[in-house]
């Protein structure tokens, strides 16, 4: 691999998180092979992944899509082959694993990576201009994740955020998604593209969030973020993380969604669509639970 000029970095399948976690390795990469690496282009499976790597000055060409030829260095597998080996114990995050797969030395430096133009910040500014009077506490939610089985129910976002604005009148919660999703009762929709909702939330206080977007950009601003979780293990090891989860189950976390039968009268608890119910670690975490994590979440925050 030292004597190539250009490698191409193939991700067939990956979430927008995954592909935050991924360029801490790829600083790596371009650092260790600088003075043979001349180009490092990288093929991602969605044009939301690709807005995620825009401006990342350790890629030259980001791509939708699958490459040809030679060169190509496909690291799809490589995180899932090492977690299903080592279930339920999964000792290394994905930024770890990543890292292994491109350039396998240890990472000095595991920050994310994740650049705004003048007019990306702009933007968020103006819209983030009506809420940052001196008082109120800003607070960024993401109510669904791109799996089913790492949701909370959303019933239960709904008594959260009821609880948060009874408890902290101040509060102006701000929510991440797309158009077509619900949002909680009393929440403001971040309107516009992708990487203008991520440059809103940098202007948040605070976090809240499944093991999803969200998290990842917590830990890319450093923001003190609330991780409700459930099925997954608890591995990125984000010290700007406070968890709310399920810690009397014998069976948490199973990790992997295929495997989920904590439900036995439905067993896998297949849905008619195909897909997975919300396991019951997540169903019965309650708002109360949740709410109590969010609390040491804001004594952290007007403590630093």
């Amino acid at each position: 691999m030292s004597d190539l000029k250009e490698i191409c970095v193939l991700l067939r399948k990956a979430g927008i998180g995954d592909v935050l976690t991924l360029t801490p390795g790829l600083r790596g990469l371009r650092m260790r092979y600088s003075r043979r690496l001349h180009r490092i282009r990288v093929f991602v499976p969605s044009e939301d992944a690709l807005q995620v790597l825009l401006h990342n000055p350790d890629v030259d060409d980001i791509e939708v899509g699958v490459p040809e030829g030679e060169n190509v260095l496909d690291i799809t597998e490589y995180p899932a082959n090492y977690e299903s080996r080592s279930i339920p114990n999964i000792a290394k995050s994905r930024i770890e694993l990543y890292n292994e797969a491109l350039c396998g030395f240890p990472l000095k430096d595991t920050s994310i990576v994740l650049n705004f133009t003048l007019e990306e910040t702009d933007w968020a500014e103006k819209f983030c201009a009506d809420y940052e009077d001196e008082g109120k506490l800003l607070i960024g939610l993401q109510a669904f994740s791109g799996e089913v089985y790492k949701d909370w129910p959303f019933e239960h976002f709904q008594e959260l955020c009821q609880l948060i604005h009874q408890e902290f009148p101040s509060a102006v919660i701000f929510c991440l998604g797309s158009a077509d999703q619900k949002r909680p009762t009393g929440t403001i929709p971040i309107e516009g593209e992708l990487r203008q909702q991520c440059a809103v939330i940098a202007h948040c206080n605070l976090l809240v969030t499944p093991d999803s977007l969200l998290l990842h950009l917590g830990g890319a601003f450093q923001m003190p973020t609330l991780l409700i979780l459930g099925p997954s293990s608890w591995r990125h090891k984000y010290s700007n993380v406070v968890v709310a989860q399920r810690q009397d189950l014998s069976c948490c976390p199973c990790i992997m969604n295929a495997n989920l039968k904590c439900n036995p009268e439905k067993g896998k608890q297949l849905l008619p669509t195909g897909g997975l119910e919300k396991p019951l670690c997540m169903q019965e975490l309650s708002p109360e639970q949740v709410f109590s994590q969010f609390k040491l979440l804001v004594e952290r925050y007007e403590t630093s």
